[in-house]
Parts: C-alpha cells; sequence; structure tokens
C-alpha cells in the first residue's frame, strides 16, 4: 500500500499491565496482544467489544496517550480524540478556556482557537454556561463541548469512544448528522468504539472485535449478528414490544 494513503499502522502492538497478586508475586495481565492492522485516509473504522476488552486502550495507543509495551504504532496527521469527557479539561477553567487549551492541543494555534470561540459555542449549544466553570457541567454538557472543540480542530482523524454514551437525543441526531457529512465530504478517518455494535453499524464500512486480548476483523455480516442478538436481549430485559425493536 502506497504510504500516502495510510493514516495508521499498527504493527504487533501489545499492551500489558502488571498485576499485584499478594503482598509477594506480580502476574502480568496482557490486554492487548499483537494487534497489527493498516488504517486508509478516510476510511470509516468500528471497533466493538464488552467492557474492559481493551478498546480503550487501544484507542489511547493510537492517539499516543499511552504508550505500548511492544510492536510499533504510526500515525499521519493530525489527531482529535473524545475519548474521557474529563481529559484534558480543567474542572476550575470555564468551558471557554478549556475550549482554547484543548484546541491548541489540538493543533491549532491560539488565534485560530479565539476565531473559532463562536462556533464551538453555537455547536455546541450550551449557550451561557459557556462561562461556567467545566466542573459545574453535566456529563451531556462536556460531551457536547468536547465534540465541538474537536471538529473544529480541522484534523485528520477522529476518534470517538462510546461517543452516543452522553448528550441527549436531539444533540445525538446532531452529531450523527454532521459525522456523516465530514466521513463524505471531508473524506476524515473515523475511528469509533463501542460496546454496543449497533452504534457502529452507520458509521464505519470497516469493523474490528476486540475479544480476549486479540482484535480480528470481522464482516457486516457478523457484525449484524450481533446487533440481532443484542436486540434480543433488550427485549428480554427490558419486555420491549417487538414491534419497537
Amino acid at each position: 500500500m502506497n504510504k500516502s494513503n495510510i493514516a495508521i499502522k499498527l504493527d504487533q502492538v501489545s499492551k500489558h499491565y502488571t498485576q499485584k497478586r499478594n503482598r509477594l508475586t506480580n502476574s502480568d495481565h496482557a490486554v492487548l496482544e499483537n494487534v497489527s492492522f493498516t488504517i486508509r485516509r478516510g476510511e470509516k473504522i468500528g471497533i466493538y467489544g464488552t467492557n474492559g476488552a481493551g478498546k480503550t486502550t487501544l484507542l489511547k495507543i493510537i492517539a499516543g496517550v499511552t504508550h505500548p509495551s511492544n510492536g510499533q504504532v504510526e500515525v499521519f496527521g493530525k489527531i482529535a480524540t473524545i475519548m474521557d469527557l474529563e481529559s484534558g479539561f480543567h474542572p476550575d477553567m470555564t468551558g471557554r478556556d478549556n475550549v482554547l487549551v484543548n484546541a491548541v492541543l489540538w493543533g491549532m494555534t491560539l488565534n485560530q482557537a479565539k476565531s473559532k470561540l463562536s462556533s464551538i459555542k453555537d455547536f455546541s449549544g450550551i449557550k451561557e454556561s459557556f462561562e461556567n466553570k467545566f466542573f459545574t457541567y453535566s456529563s451531556g454538557m462536556k460531551f457536547r463541548l468536547a465534540f465541538a472543540t474537536a471538529i473544529a480542530s480541522d484534523c485528520d482523524i477522529i476518534i470517538l469512544d462510546e461517543v452516543f454514551a452522553s448528550g441527549d437525543l436531539n444533540f445525538q441526531a446532531k452529531v450523527a448528522s454532521y459525522l456523516s457529512r465530514i466521513q463524505t465530504d471531508k473524506k476524515i478517518t473515523t475511528i469509533m468504539c463501542s460496546h454496543v455494535p449497533a452504534m457502529i453499524w452507520k458509521f464505519a464500512s470497516t469493523y474490528y472485535h476486540i475479544h480476549s486480548s486479540r482484535v480480528k476483523k470481522i464482516p457486516r455480516t457478523q457484525l449484524e449478528i450481533s446487533i440481532n442478538k443484542e436486540a434480543k436481549k433488550w427485549k428480554d430485559i427490558y419486555a420491549i414490544n417487538r414491534d419497537i425493536l
């Protein structure tokens, strides 16, 4: 593959943590083991697996937030990430000041960040709360501000971890519409991660499943099977009428 067409390349990436078993002995815990794949520029990636499978660890390695224990990661382009809604946002700073700091961290100059404050505030829809301290925000408001800042950064790659776990339905629809648009118009490389397979169905065309520290590429038909199984569980758990789902 021509290197100019590559956005991200992982080669035999592993991540291990040391766990304390007792006062005298430790054990090695493998979160990821020998992960290798290449993501093309503009590709739409969906990653799913159960909670604790290693999804967020994989995204953090790609974003450079943490380093692999072994292997190599190459990233070609500017990354914006929305993972931990607290990460990078200081609780005692206002929404406005947090936007400026994070916009600069994501590659903008301070003047560029200032010029986009109004559009970021408008997209987030948090209005007067923009001038309030971040610790007063609900999780939905934090997500609104983080997403609005990320998309204003003119990134080449956007990483979204459980993107629809926060935010009300109207803002989720706004995010969904915007993601579809930038995937089509700007050809931005998107990596979306969720423990709910249905959440990545619309926004990805290439799918990976994480299980037992291994990452496996799967066909769309297998994702559809997982979605149908989960839909049945929702109906069984909450006694939802079959006509609703």
